[in-house]
């Protein structure tokens, strides 16, 4: 059943759809005949981030035994875990696990790979100031980090 079109790519969406399926473009409320995907909520966004957390520190341990140098290893594969998985796949694992996804707050198609690196140079300065750019996301409207505002990003429920 066809609820709309694509803004973007003018495919036709099914009703109730969040993203395109031709050209994965998020879709507006009127494109998918419904409302879009629903916000990802704080608790689930929270323990994508620790799951997050694990499987970079545990690639980081590997790699930096095998680079001889854990700091320097675990440094190398958290940059390109936060960055990489969600400039090529718009979540990261743990958003994945969970059903995730980041998508741009405005009418951009997908989250460019400099968004992500915004992105995760805003999480470092949220977590230095006592986690306060995380903890934002609890009483945002839009739920949204401070590293989302600066990005122009949301998390959504992937499974939507």
């Amino acid at each position: 059943m066809v609820g709309g079109f694509c803004p973007t790519c003018g495919a036709a969406v099914a009703g109730g759809a969040g993203f395109c399926g031709q050209c994965g473009g998020r879709l507006t409320a009127e494109a998918a005949g419904q409302a879009a995907a629903p916000l990802g909520g704080f608790w689930r966004r929270f323990l994508a981030y620790v799951l997050d957390g694990v499987i970079a520190s545990i690639a980081g341990e590997i790699v930096g035994l095998a680079l001889h140098d854990v700091f320097v290893g675990s440094l190398i594969v958290t940059v390109v875990y936060w960055i990489g998985t969600v400039g090529a796949w718009q979540q990261t694992l743990g958003m994945r696990i969970l059903g995730l996804r980041v998508v741009p707050s405005t009418e951009r198609v997908r989250v460019s790979w400099a968004d992500s690196l915004v992105r995760y140079l805003m999480m470092i300065v949220g977590g230095l100031c006592f986690g306060l750019g995380f903890l934002w996301a609890a009483w945002d409207p839009q739920r949204q980090t401070w590293h989302d505002h600066v990005a122009k990003t949301l998390v959504v429920s992937a499974r939507a």
